[in-house]
């Protein structure tokens, strides 16, 4: 929905070229040799998926920006090394 939105966007901003005086406007180009649409990832960005919480059987739905999932998997993967390295050292 938001690529439909963001292609919509670009394809209003297209400059549109002034008539002259006495001359015709060019021809508009075929649509085949239209510019491609480019997918844009950015932060803001949703990304879902199916989440089994911990004691429960049943997955639910989880919504996270790609910002925010990207920092849960650096925080994920520090908690990681952390507790790696912390279960061979004793305690004093």
């Amino acid at each position: 929905m938001i690529s439909a939105i963001f292609a919509l966007a670009m394809l209003m901003s297209e400059p549109v070229p002034a008539a002259t005086d006495g001359a015709t406007a060019p021809a508009a180009p075929p649509a085949a040799a239209a510019t491609p649409v480019v997918k844009v990832k950015r932060d803001s960005d949703m990304i879902c998926h199916s989440e089994t919480m911990l004691g429960s059987r049943i997955p639910s739905k989880v919504c996270y920006t790609r910002a925010e999932q990207e920092e849960r998997t650096q925080q994920d993967k520090r908690n990681l090394d952390h507790m790696q390295s912390g279960f061979g050292k004793i305690a004093n």
